[in-house]
């Protein structure tokens, strides 16, 4: 890990102690692995997180990020697959890591070859009081002054949506039917 990652993952918390809104963007091929304990943001409600994945990448990882934002209500993933070599590792996500303040959760680029639809149940299962969850094939980008906007190619086709609201669906309704779950 280069000293800038060890500085993202312990150091950036204690300089910016009171921060709200945390926006980082991970190329996974230099930032292996996520630290499973990191120094935690005690303050950050809103976390935006834009990965650039490669193929071994293990997006349960990210689950450590969460962990490290105790009051975080809303998390933004932005996946961009950058290459699909290797062999495709399935992840084990443990059940006991919840996420008590998380209300909203956005995937975008979401690609089952990623393992988003693996993340994506894990954070279903895991975020107590989630009220609404997006899942998104296209890809978000952000155009200043907060204002967001997404590619409009690369979207995936109707029966995979299909498939990926059902699967979600079934899911969100044995652990909390309330959960707002939109497929794009």
């Amino acid at each position: 890990m280069s000293i800038g990652s060890n500085y993202m993952f312990d150091g950036l918390a204690k300089d910016v102690p009171q921060l709200q809104i945390l926006s980082l963007v991970l190329d996974t091929s230099k930032i292996l692995p996520i630290p499973a304990k990191m120094t935690k943001f005690e303050h950050v409600k809103e976390l935006v997180l834009q990965c650039h994945l490669s193929t071994i990448f293990d997006l349960l990882s990210v689950s450590s990020m969460l962990e490290a934002c105790p009051c975080l209500e809303k998390f933004h993933l932005g996946l961009q697959s950058t290459s699909w070599d290797g062999e495709k590792v399935k992840r084990e996500y443990p059940k006991d890591k919840k996420y008590y303040q998380l209300k909203e959760v956005e995937i975008s680029g979401f690609r089952e070859e990623s393992n988003s639809m693996d993340f994506a149940i894990h954070l279903l299962e895991s975020a107590v009081v989630l009220e609404r969850m997006i899942v998104n094939s296209q890809r978000r980008f952000y155009c200043g002054g907060g204002e967001w906007n997404y590619f409009k190619f690369l979207m995936i086709e109707e029966s995979e949506r299909k498939y990926v609201r059902r699967l979600l669906s079934l899911v969100k309704d044995k652990v909390n039917p309330d959960v707002q779950l939109i497929v794009k």
